[in-house]
């Protein structure tokens, strides 16, 4: 070969990119949903850390009240009278970073939030949801101290749950009948205000088929419907839903 001689290059074929794209695509779409619920795995993990820290709260109130914690106080949900009263200070606690609003900063748990497909309301109606009627006990252990509007108020004496470690306390729910981005603060059974279906409902969408529920000895668990079924929730005619279908427990 001569010095002066340059060696030719050989480019790729158009084959060849073809060949080296569809290769990329297909990656692609075998990792992306890897990814996708590995997220939402990191997610679901970040609810239970949360309410693991509700549920220590929750017991160092009762601690401090006689065995007794506050589901709802004139009006208030959960999280503002624990807010209030200093057992929780970091206010992203209180919410599922899967869905609006926990996937925002919150700097006033006290604050307006309007919810999609819903009116405006506090930030504490928008939380992980209390297992609570308002104008009628769940079971023994509660007292319904005023049943008015926007000013219920429910205790429940955490001393006096049968089965504690099998009693589900919290639990992720949504309105479903607005939007199933839209968290609540309570689940309970039957309709409110005549909604069919229900005003909320027990949420196995968020996590792919689970939702993650305080017990009342503390612990918390990733629930399927099936888990629900076997804790006190069967038969007391609360809802859940995979996003799709609904169904009594």
């Amino acid at each position: 070969m001569l010095p002066c001689q340059k060696r030719q290059q050989r480019g790729f074929t158009l084959i060849e990119l073809l060949v080296v794209i569809a290769i990329i695509a297909i990656l692609a779409a075998i990792l992306f949903p890897v990814f996708a619920k590995a997220r939402e795995r990191a997610k679901m993990s970040t609810c239970a850390s949360n309410l693991k820290q509700v549920g220590m709260a929750l017991n160092m109130y009762a601690q401090d009240y006689d065995g007794f914690i506050t589901k709802v106080i004139v009006g208030k949900g959960w999280s503002s009278v624990l807010f209030g009263t200093k057992y929780l200070s970091s206010n992203q606690i209180s919410f599922c970073p899967s869905i609006p609003p926990g996937n925002e900063k919150i700097a006033n748990i006290d604050s307006s939030y309007t919810p999609p497909g819903a009116s405006k309301r506090s930030y504490d109606k928008v939380t992980y949801a209390m297992h609570c009627r308002l104008t009628e006990k769940v079971d023994e252990s509660e007292t319904i101290v005023s049943a008015v509007q926007n000013a219920w108020t429910v205790i429940m004496n955490l001393d006096k749950v049968d089965a504690p470690a099998n009693y589900v306390l919290m639990a992720e729910a949504s309105n479903f009948v607005n939007n199933p981005q839209f968290p609540v603060w309570m689940f309970s059974a039957g309709t409110i205000s005549g909604s069919n279906p229900p005003y909320a409902a027990i949420d196995t969408k968020r996590h792919g088929g689970v939702a993650t529920a305080l017990f009342a000895d503390g612990h918390v668990e990733g629930c399927t419907e099936a888990r629900f079924l076997t804790t006190q929730l069967k038969g007391s005619g609360a809802y859940i839903c995979n996003g799709a279908t609904w169904s009594k427990l």
